[in-house]
């Protein structure tokens, strides 16, 4: 849909269009909405009065698959736009990450100013974040919006926040690497609330919250500790061993029943 040198647009209902592009000058007023899928530009020297919600223009990231409609403003814009968002490139991981934010209106006029807020209550103003982007470490739960002004007139609007979620990776696991079959041996991490499992259940089992590992049979495995979030756990292998048997001799050999005492004799050692 285009607007050529100003229109006062009034359509019965919404109008749902692919683009929206203002051109040749004049001033454009809306009186009822327009939902936009992909772009809606302003050109320079376009005067835009964008009405109120719910007559106004509307970007349908609220959508799927239309997340990334967008608004680019290079006149003057006055009103209301529905439907600005804040994009993060990640949203959560395992331990600290990284994470560059955007949004989705530009322009030649456009101003930014991005804040955070730990509880998505309140926000401050971060000092030097005024680009269009704004690239974050996260090392806890964070909430991030953008201010939106322009150079030309008084427009400000906020984007709608994106969280960041945070969890702790876990620590590294401590114990004996060696166990005997039947035997038990412990596991050890200062991390918590996590579960313990055995690759290997066959080889040997370990208890989900306690941490002790029982031999089950001779081979090797690996106890794993998961904590909440995504790939979020640390490994330990495990070798189990078959029991000990001494080797020994015995004399005389045969023996008989009445026939006196009996010498054993230990072998070179344990097999």
């Amino acid at each position: 849909m285009q607007f050529d040198g100003g229109v006062n647009y009034s359509g019965s209902g919404t109008t749902s269009v692919w683009d929206l592009h203002f051109i040749n000058g004049g001033t454009s007023t809306l009186s009822s909405m327009i939902s936009v899928y992909h772009t809606a530009t302003i050109d320079a020297g376009c005067t835009v009065n964008a009405g109120s919600s719910p007559n106004n223009i509307k970007l349908r990231t609220d959508l799927p698959g239309y997340s990334n409609a967008s608004l680019v403003v290079n006149g003057i814009l006055n009103g209301t736009i529905s439907g600005l968002v804040t994009n993060a490139s990640a949203t959560t991981a395992c331990g600290s990450y990284s994470s560059t934010l955007s949004t989705n209106i530009s322009g030649s006029v456009i101003k930014y100013q991005w804040e955070s807020s730990p509880n998505n209550t309140t926000y401050t103003a971060i000092s030097g974040a005024t680009n269009s982007t704004f690239t974050t470490t996260v090392t806890s739960g964070v909430w991030y919006h953008v201010i939106i002004t322009t150079t030309n007139t008084a427009y400000t609007a906020t984007t709608a926040p994106v969280q960041l979620n945070f969890f702790a990776a876990p620590a590294s696991i401590t114990g004996a690497t060696a166990v005997c079959i039947g035997g038990n041996i412990s596991m050890n991490i200062t991390s918590s609330g996590g579960v313990w499992t055995s690759n290997s259940p066959a080889i040997a089992t370990i208890g989900s919250a306690t941490g002790v590992v029982t031999g089950v049979a001779a081979g090797n495995t690996t106890m794993t500790y998961t904590m909440p979030g995504p790939s979020c756990f640390t490994t330990r292998a495990i070798t189990v061993n078959s029991l000990p048997s001494a080797a020994y001799t015995a004399s005389p050999n045969p023996v008989c029943l009445g026939g006196g005492s009996v010498t054993f004799t230990a072998g070179g050692g344990l097999t």
